[in-house]
């Protein structure tokens, strides 16, 4: 059986539990500060970046502490990150661009879903840390208010949408509320990974119960919900410097297979200069 597009959520009472992105759709990662959210959250990453071929699958990470948690996937072929509002905005919008073509490709193919293998348009991840940093900024700047309303409507419209475009979003915050969160983008992502929160109130923004306030003080312990299913589990526990070295060791790997991101974008950029360049020749000549 193939592990693409899977990723590892951590270990139950019956074993090592793994997930299909695919199957999610959607995924909402929360809980208080320390218990484990921020690893889990590349650890889910990583994952999907090992585990799927480069032209299968594409992430666009969003980190508003400028990067800082995502740095380790900084230079990989197939990931975009995003640091600030203003390029988040821009990355979400090139992404529901996309969706909206996908749409138009598989209507003109009488097809219900993409599948990167046979359609040749890879998975795509929107990965948000701390999502309600981007969603739920209160600020004087008029500016800033109007990149979060952006956001919002944009994470809303891939959360209804994305799954048959094959577009999936995993949002990782420390509070799960209305006032974050839209209420319609919440009810769309049916998994939950809910570490111990603070309060009942937190729980049942994130599970709909109380549970995830009664976990033990444990860092990595969290309840996985998918569905009616919640499953107690505990997420592997990654040291940073440790990480890091994964993840170099990973990316050294796919620029060897696949080129460095860097020379890519010039060697596109040559290219689109050099069409323009025969465009306008082929004009004189007429």
């Amino acid at each position: 059986m193939s592990k693409y597009y899977t990723f590892i959520v951590g270990e139950s009472t019956q074993g090592e539990i793994e997930q299909s992105i695919i199957d999610c759709p959607h995924l909402l990662m929360g809980g208080s500060t320390g218990m484990g959210k921020s690893t889990a959250f590349k650890l889910m990453l990583y994952t999907l970046l090992a585990r799927t071929p480069h032209d299968l699958i594409k992430f666009t990470l969003l980190d508003l502490k400028r990067g800082v948690e995502v740095k380790d996937f900084e230079g990989f072929p197939n990931v975009t990150i995003a640091k600030n509002e203003s390029d988040s905005v821009d990355e979400l919008k090139k992404v529901v661009q996309e969706m909206d073509k996908r749409y138009k490709f598989l209507e003109k193919n009488n097809r219900k879903k993409i599948n990167p293998e046979r359609d040749g348009r890879p998975l795509i991840i929107v990965a948000v840390d701390e999502a309600s940093v981007i969603f739920g900024a209160k600020s004087a700047s008029s500016k800033l208010k109007e990149l979060t309303g952006e956001a919002r409507e944009l994470c809303e419209k891939i959360a209804k949408l994305g799954r048959a475009a094959g577009i999936h979003m995993i949002l990782a915050t420390q509070r799960a509320t209305k006032t974050s969160i839209d209420t319609s983008t919440l009810d769309n992502l049916e998994a939950r990974l809910c570490f111990r929160t603070r309060s009942v109130s937190g729980s049942n923004a994130l599970l709909g119960d109380k549970s995830g306030s009664e976990l033990p003080n444990i860092p990595g312990r969290a309840i996985w919900q998918i569905g009616a299913e919640a499953t107690t589990v505990q997420v592997h526990y990654m040291p940073e410097d440790e990480f890091s070295e994964m993840c170099e060791e990973l990316k050294v790997e796919r620029i060897r297979e696949f080129g460095d991101p860097e020379e890519i974008a010039k060697n596109s950029d040559v290219q689109e200069v050099s069409a323009y360049k025969n465009s306008d020749n082929q004009d004189a000549d007429v």
